[in-house]
């Protein structure tokens, strides 16, 4: 399993999916039951070969997406390349997590509101 992209369905901006890709039919078939379980299923099917499952971001689901890829700092890019999918906020500001769906990285960035 990899995530394929991270992206908004239609005109719902407050609801981001990981769209998951997965090699066989049965390992996609396992995690739409893992959620369904959680009621997070959104969508999935084949596409040329792969196997596709896209899931609604939870907080449960954005912690376990920053817990196992490697976050990395923003530093260059074009903004129409990263999505938001997830805002912690803390004591001096808000850490926001990103997907780029070009390089297929996970990357954050601390936005500082002041004193």
């Amino acid at each position: 399993m990899k995530v394929d992209k991270v992206y908004y369905f239609q005109d719902d901006t407050k609801n981001p999916i990981v769209l998951y890709e997965f090699d066989t039919n049965k390992e996609a078939l396992d995690f739409c039951n893992e959620c369904d379980k959680r009621h997070t299923r959104q969508t999935c099917f084949e596409s040329d070969g792969k196997y596709y499952v896209g899931e609604y971001i939870t907080d449960e689901v954005a912690q376990n997406l920053i817990a196992n890829h490697k976050q990395h700092d923003i530093t260059t890019g074009k903004w129409s390349d990263y999505i938001l999918f997830y805002v912690e906020q803390q004591a001096y500001g808000d850490m926001r997590y990103y997907f780029n769906n070009t390089t297929k990285q996970f990357y954050r960035e601390f936005y500082n509101i002041g004193d």
